[in-house]
């Protein structure tokens, strides 16, 4: 086949194939292109026009079917043999409209077999029967492998269709002519109405052998609901009938799932950390300083994405040069006097490329959103897996607010900033094909634009270089600030009770201001950079046509070179625009890439640090010379020389003073310390019972059962032996019951004997308990003891334990003690061989445990009825109970003490004599829980739900949330800013205009054009520069005024927050509260100022642009009804249901940080316990729900922008449209000015939405801020009358009139007609059962419960009279938990900054601190880690202590404030107080009841009622007194 091109008639082109292959040429240019009635010859159609929708079919559909097989192979869609074989009906529907077209197609052979075949024929009808054939067999394959879709097959039918139109119109024209021929009739009838019946069934997926239901909707759509995003639709009707709720939110494809896209991260990840030897493990890693590069990483794991979101983004981006070119052929045609059909023909050309680039252009976007969605999914998980795995040397550099703001922030910057970045390297591309068509429109001048963008782009550099700078400042400051946010809501209620709200809130705002001034640092830097992009284009526009004709004398500038460069410039100028956006997701991305990637690449644990076998089989724990640390210097070694042989199936005691090793010895075996010498091995499963309990928010049940199989016998043995039947009887809902978070409603003892039942559970072989009976009563402890712990009775006696214990009880029973000092052992032996030894445990017995060597609780019925009425002798009191009885005694000896001093009854026998504190029931922390299951019935599916569901706001965002934000940017601010777009968009439009004015002048006047250059060009200069200045005062008057709204919001949300009663932070968990303060607070910082910045620019854009379009055109507004309707209803489809969408989806969020933090304080246990990869399963859960709603999000704005660009798209047809009706009578400027503003609606309407949406989507954020902004708030810190009580209290006298509380409105009253006095110096104990009150007293005397009837008055002065800080900062509690901040030493102890340093150091030396501050490197200023971990729990006690002491007040209230400390720091303690504190009124919560018999007077307490009040004496007398009552339970009578 040898083509030709040979000269026809009239001048006319022909292109023969060869003679005898075609009846005619291939192409004639007469009959094709110059003619008014234009073909394509026949030769054309059998050929090219037949030939490439069968070539493109026959290239793509195997290509097709491998990827889906490989696809489903990957995914778990299980193909089932039965399914197989169901056809449907629309298979068999498209089966039969195959067989028709062959069937049409032999027909069409047999009715030509009487004229000559040409090749050109034979070619058509074979391509066409094989291509069908061919089809037949791909359609029975992909039913085989069950897919649903085929978009080669749907491609094929619309380009066949589409390339079949000349050939239809010859038919037409055929059948015109020839009406009778009947044969000719049913085959046109039975051919290209079978293309558009298979175009039509192929717009619906089969899903007649595969169960859809379940499957995302995205994953089973047919080819055209995808493209058109369609599979929408059912969610948007949804969101338009009522409110979404989160069971109607479709899931997401299962390539964004984290459990998918994690599996190919991690093995990319172990190749890295393969290939440079990273271990990871301090002083081992033979990588050293060398760290995983985790941008190889994500190119590793993701490139095939990337590289398909190049090739998507080349072609997208090629296709919006077709624009600029119609545009120039358009305005020709307008101005010539060319063909009518040439003009449509470019309309539509136009429409076409537009509508195609849409497409092309929403599927480059879903494809960059997916690739974002997959590295966040892997990053979010992967920063998971990595807490779990952290080296405590790395927790200290990475505190808990910081690794939460990896999650909360910048995995959010990454999903924010990816699908920015592509215009990377887009817009340059742009920029560069944009400047070689100038050079086509404007010859050598066009370099001169080069050259200012040469000049130009250094400032966008700079500007970009100190953006990065700024931002990581940003980001260090939000992590300081969310790190202290999260200590003050754990630390709240301490906070509440010395009244120090304000300075933290302080020390917030300063964090806060600092992260202010960034902003509005970068809010001038960001002008800066936007004086460079909106100049850029002005300056080159002014250059180049000035220059145009100097350099170009014998040119003019028409219509068409003005526009068709305008239209490039614009290209440039949206280029320049992305360009520095894309440059500044950029640099945000390597940010928040460079922190997660330093987090990566911290130091773990060493797994291998404690082995797995012992040298020894009968051997469970085995340490050889070993050393460890806490710190990285060596010189501190914490634990030091430890040699340890614990046996299987023993039971060990760790006693020791406070900060002598006992906790990190357990550490140091659960392999948490860094290991710097020796040799360590543990054998068999472990259980943990950390010191400070960790509970989860879940029921009680679950956190028992630890994730454990049910079994009910072993289930009911741990309740039974962790003593916590009688709490189950308590609780509203049993085991059932929701535990809310920190263990919040329940109380200290309850929540560790919740920790050991859960060890308990867990049957393992090795305990490690620390100090588990520190924190419940003697009583329990005793029964904790010989129930678990016990080698004779214990439900774990055949189990090793290793017990770290303050109480020397139960020594006896131990088969080791150790004896830590300093970090070493120092002794070690039986009780029995240690007390012969005469060393330092000898002499510790001596000092603390002067009492008989045996303590438990008599079991016998009759010796308890014989004990009845037997008095108690001094001698009986054990030493610690006479230590707390002088503590509390002002004088040498108070009445009960004398009594039981001269006491001569009979003696109680032997072992009862020993017992130190028989005590009751602990009282819960939060009594609101108790008062809450009062008349509650067991069976309410919810009674037992402390902490609710997160709901969603439903409808519309409240005007009100929008006048907020307005009110705090400021009215006047506001007016100002629009004004100032819709000046600054007026003058751009003008300039524009005034070019279409400068184009029909020249062109009417062709010979004067450049004299008149000058003026023209004057004025547009005057004009651009004008816009300049506007545009960039308008940016930085905007930001900064947005700036100083969120620092407004914020401190307005900060006081809110902190202002409410304590029943709120009881119902709400702080990962909800932080994520106010972190995501919402974040949104407010950088969303929402760039949403009405966009907003602004969008609606004056768009107002300019249709009124020049109508000035222009008429016509147009006949159309601009019809399209506004429909612009509206898309707009309130999209609206509605994306707004719920995204409350929905800031509610799946909290849970996430909530899960985080709760592993975060749970790490050790969850490591302890071998449970890393159930909590990650849990996490991923939780991040799924977050990347469910998130993906929805965006594949709303791909619905979106696909309908509003089709929109678009018509504006831009109808304005080209009437432009070609009006030629004649419409000049080639307006005509020019009016289509190249109509190709810029296309993004503008687009944009104009999407701000509208996201707008209204961030003022989300805005919403739930004002909804905390909103809450009930306790009474005022302070009134004008405080003033005159400027020492209160001055005696300490405390009375209780007639009062009644409750914990919130609708709960029953917790406190009952109370009505007692308290003279000044008086000692009070207060006592009862679980539930009695005895801690809502104290929360009514701070006012933490406000009364609901009667009054409390302290020194005659009703407390509701004065300002809660007056009121509590005349009041000193020391709580049962020890709370420290991050912060110095100073601050924890004086954070109001009221006392000299002197002052702090008599504190520090009265709480017997003093030398051990002062051995710190810093001393006062010496740094508190978070939580306060680098001090042991007694150190936290004692500096407790001291804030007591620094405050000094006449009234002090004791909640067992020594019972997680040893006996030394326990003396330490009382002596402090017995000392400094004998001139205060003492109110002591007795959750043990020997911390009361001395005091002056007793007050019992029973079902919130005060049932009796009296000396000890006085109550023991009486036979029927409720406080004897206790008494004997507690053993003491």
């Amino acid at each position: 086949m040898n083509p030709r091109i040979i000269p026809g008639v009239n001048g006319s082109t022909d292109f023969y194939l060869t003679m005898d292959f075609c009846k005619d040429p291939f192409y004639n240019s007469s009959l094709t292109w110059n003619t008014t009635n234009p073909d394509i010859t026949q030769c054309m159609q059998d050929t090219l026009l037949t030939g490439v929708p069968c070539l493109f079919f026959l290239l793509t559909e195997p290509l097709w079917i491998i990827y889906k097989i490989y696809y489903y192979s990957i995914q778990s869609f299980p193909i089932s043999r039965d399914s197989r074989n169901t056809w449907g009906w629309k298979f068999l529907i498209k089966v039969t409209l195959n067989l028709v077209l062959i069937t049409n197609l032999i027909l069409q052979i047999w009715n030509q077999s009487h004229d000559e075949f040409y090749g050109s024929e034979v070619f058509r009808f074979m391509a066409m029967i094989g291509t069908i054939v061919l089809m037949l067999v791909a359609m029975g394959v992909e039913k085989w492998n069950r897919i649903h879709t085929s978009p080669p097959m749907f491609l094929f039918w619309g380009l066949l269709l589409l390339v079949k139109i000349p050939t239809v119109k010859d038919h037409v024209e055929h059948l015109t002519n020839d009406p009778s021929d009947v044969l000719y009739w049913i085959l046109a009838f039975t051919y290209y109405p079978v293309f558009l019946l298979q175009i039509i069934f192929h717009c619906w997926a089969d899903h007649s052998n595969m169960d859809a239901s379940d499957k995302p909707p995205e994953s089973v759509a047919s080819f055209p609901a995808t493209i058109f995003y369609t599979w929408i639709d059912p969610l948007i009707w949804a969101g338009l009938k009522a409110p979404l709720t989160l069971d109607q939110v479709p899931p997401q494809p299962q390539y964004v799932t984290v459990s998918f896209v994690i599996q190919d991260f991690l093995n990319q990840w172990s190749k890295k950390v393969s290939k440079i030897e990273k271990t990871f493990i301090k002083d081992r890693d033979p990588a050293g300083e060398k760290k995983v590069k985790i941008l190889d990483v994500l190119f590793a794991t993701y490139g095939k994405r990337f590289f398909l979101i190049f090739l998507l983004g080349t072609v997208n981006f090629t296709l919006i040069f077709v624009g600029p070119i119609m545009l120039k052929l358009l305005i020709q045609h307008v101005q010539s006097d060319e063909e009518a059909w040439k003009g449509f023909a470019y309309v539509i050309l136009i429409f076409v490329n537009a509508s195609l680039q849409s497409l092309l252009n929403h599927q480059f976007l879903q494809q960059t959103v997916i690739s974002a969605q997959q590295i966040r999914a892997s990053l979010s998980s992967m920063i998971y897996r990595k807490t779990l795995k952290l080296s405590n040397l790395a927790r200290k550099k990475f505190t808990m607010g910081e690794i939460t703001n990896f999650i909360s922030t910048d995995i959010q910057t990454l999903g924010m900033t990816i699908p920015y970045m592509n215009n990377v390297w887009v817009a340059p591309m742009k920029i560069i094909i944009a400047m070689f068509f100038l050079y086509e429109e404007l010859k050598s001048v066009a370099f001169i634009g080069v050259a200012i963008m040469a000049v130009l782009l250094p400032l966008n550099y700079w500007s970009s270089v100190i953006i990065k700078k700024m931002r990581k400042n940003q980001m260090e400051a939000k992590d300081g600030r969310i790190k202290l946010m999260n200590e003050v809501l754990k630390g709240m209620r301490v906070l509440k009770l010395y009244a120090w709200e304000i300075p933290f809130m302080s020390r917030i705002n300063a964090i806060r201001l600092t992260e202010v001034k960034l902003m509005k640092s970068l809010a001038k830097v960001y002008a800066i950079s936007n004086f460079t992009l909106n100049s850029g284009p002005t300056l080159i526009t002014i250059a180049c046509f000035g220059l145009y004709t100097v350099f170009q004398p014998g040119e003019i500038l028409t219509a068409d070179k003005i526009f068709v460069s305008i239209a490039l410039f614009n290209i440039i100028r949206m280029s320049m625009v992305m360009l520095p956006w894309a440059i500044v997701a950029l640099l945000k991305a390597f940010v928040s890439l460079k922190r997660i990637a330093d987090f990566l690449n911290a130091n773990e644990l060493d797994p291998e640090a404690v082995g797995k076998e012992t040298e020894h089989e009968e051997n469970a724990i085995e340490i050889t010379k070993g050393s460890f640390t806490w710190t990285e210097e060596e010189e501190q070694t914490t634990l030091k020389d430890i040699n340890v042989q614990i046996r299987k199936g023993s039971l060990v005691a760790v006693v020791g003073v406070v900060g002598a090793g006992k906790s990190s010895l357990l550490s140091a075996i659960l392999g948490e310390m860094e290991k710097t010498d020796g040799q360590i091995n543990q054998s068999g499963t472990l259980a943990y019972v950390p010191q400070q309990a960790w509970i989860q928010n879940m029921t009680l049940k679950n956190n028992i059962l630890f994730e454990k199989p049910f079994e009910t016998g072993r289930y009911k043995r741990t309740l039974e032996a962790c003593a916590l039947k009688d709490d189950l009887d308590i609780l509203i809902s049993g085991d059932e019951t929701e535990i809310g978070e920190n263990g919040i409603n329940l109380s200290g003892g309850q929540k560790q004997r919740v920790s050991v039942a859960r060890a308990v559970y867990s049957d393992s072989d090795v305990y490690l308990l620390d100090d588990p009976l520190s924190a419940v009563d003697a009583h329990v402890g005793k029964h904790l003891f010989d129930k678990v712990f016990s080698s004779k009775s214990g439900i774990l006696k055949d189990r090793t334990r290793v017990l770290v214990t303050h109480n020397v009880s139960f020594l006896d029973q131990m088969d080791l003690i150790l004896v830590m000092r300093n970090g070493t052992i120092a002794e070690r032996g039986s009780y029995s061989q240690l007390k012969e030894s005469k060393g330092a445990f000898s002499e510790f017995l001596e000092q603390y445990a002067n009492q008989a060597t045996k303590e438990e609780v008599t079991e016998d019925h009759e010796k308890n009825k014989h004990l009845q009425a037997k008095p108690i002798k001094a001698r009986q009191i054990p030493p610690r109970t006479r230590r707390m009885s002088q503590t509390l005694s002002c004088s040498p000896a108070s009445p009960f003490i004398k009594y039981l001093s001269t006491s001569a009854d009979a003696p109680l026998p032997d072992d009862i004599l020993a017992e130190e504190e028989e005590a009751i029931l602990e009282e819960t922390i939060e009594e609101s829980a108790v008062s809450s299951r009062r008349g509650s019935k067991v069976n309410d599916p919810l009674a037992g739900r402390l902490v609710d569901d997160e709901e969603a706001m439903i409808g519309k965002v409240n005007w009100k949330v929008y006048l907020s934000y307005m009110k705090d940017l400021g009215n006047i601010i506001s007016v100002i800013s629009f004004l100032l777009y819709m000046v600054g968009q007026g003058l751009e439009s003008g300039s524009s205009y005034w070019l279409s004015f400068w184009a029909d002048s020249n062109g009417a006047d062709p010979a004067t054009a450049n004299d008149k250059t000058p003026f023209y060009l004057g004025v547009y200069s005057g004009i651009g520069a004008l816009q300049i200045i506007i545009m960039i005062v308008r940016e930085i008057v905007l930001f900064i005024a947005c700036a100083d709204a969120s620092n407004l919001i914020h401190a307005r949300l900060l006081s809110k927050v902190v202002s409410s009663p304590m029943s709120f932070f009881d119902t709400n968990p702080i990962g909800r509260i932080v994520n106010r303060f972190s995501a919402d607070i974040g949104t407010v910082d950088d969303g929402i100022p760039f949403q009405i910045s966009l907003l602004f620019e969008c609606f004056t854009s768009i107002a300019t642009v249709l009124a020049l379009i109508c000035y222009s055109l008429p016509i147009f507004m006949t159309v601009i009804l019809p399209l506004a309707f429909m612009y509206y209803g898309i707009q309130r489809c999209y609206i509605s249901t994306t707004r719920q969408l995204q409350r929905i989806e800031s509610i799946v969020i909290s849970p996430i940080f909530a899960h985080f933090g709760e592993s975060l304080n749970g790490v050790q246990s969850i490591r302890a316990y071998k449970q890393e990869e159930r909590f990650i399963l849990e996490s991923e859960k939780r991040v799924d729900k977050g990347v469910q709603l998130h993906y929805m999000c965006v594949m709303m704005n791909r619905w979106l922008g696909v309908r509003i660009e089709f929109l678009a798209n018509l504006v831009v047809f109808f304005v080209a449209l009437f432009a070609v009706l009006s030629r004649g009578t419409i000049s080639p400027g307006l005509t020019g000015l009016a289509i190249t503003f109509s190709l810029n609606v296309t993004g503008m309407l687009n944009w104009l939405i999407r701000a509208v949406c996201d707008m209204e989507t961030d003022a989300v954020a805005l919403e739930r801020i004002l909804e905390y902004s909103e809450n009930p708030q306790e009474a005022d810190w302070s009134l004008p009358e405080d003033d005159k009580f400027c020492d209160f209290p001055m005696e300490g006298q405390i009375e209780f009139s007639k009062y009644e509380t409750r914990y919130r409105e609708g709960l029953d009253l917790v406190l009952k007609d109370v009505s007692m006095r308290i003279q000044p110096k008086e000692k009070i104990g207060i006592c009862g059962r679980t539930g009695a009150g005895k801690s809502s007293l104290t929360l009514a005397l701070f006012r933490i419960i406000e009364p609901v009837s009667g009054k409390i008055l302290v020194d005659g002065i009703d407390v509701n009279t004065l300002g809660l800080h007056k009121l509590r900062s005349g009041l000193t509690i020391i709580p049962q938990d020890p709370v420290l901040f991050t912060g110095n030493v100073r601050f924890n102890l004086d954070p109001t900054e009221e006392n000299t340093d002197t002052q702090i150091w008599q504190a520090l030396e009265h709480a017997n601190l003093k030398a051990h501050i002062s051995s710190l490197t810093n001393g006062l200023d010496h740094e508190v880690s978070e939580g306060g971990d680098n001090f042991s729990v007694g150190q936290r006690q004692l500096l407790c202590l001291a804030r007591a002491l620094l405050r000094k007040t006449k009234i002090l209230i004791l909640d067992e404030a020594t019972a997680a400390v040893d006996l030394e720091t326990d003396d330490l303690i009382q002596a402090t107080i017995r000392k400094e504190f004998a001139d205060c009124t003492v109110l002591t919560i007795a959750h043990r009841l020997n911390t009361i018999l001395d005091s002056d007077r007793v007050a019992v307490f029973s079902e919130g009622k005060l049932v009796e009040l009296d000396s000890p004496q006085s109550l023991m007398d009486k036979h029927d007194s409720v406080f004897r009552g206790l008494a004997k339970n507690a053993g003491l009578v």
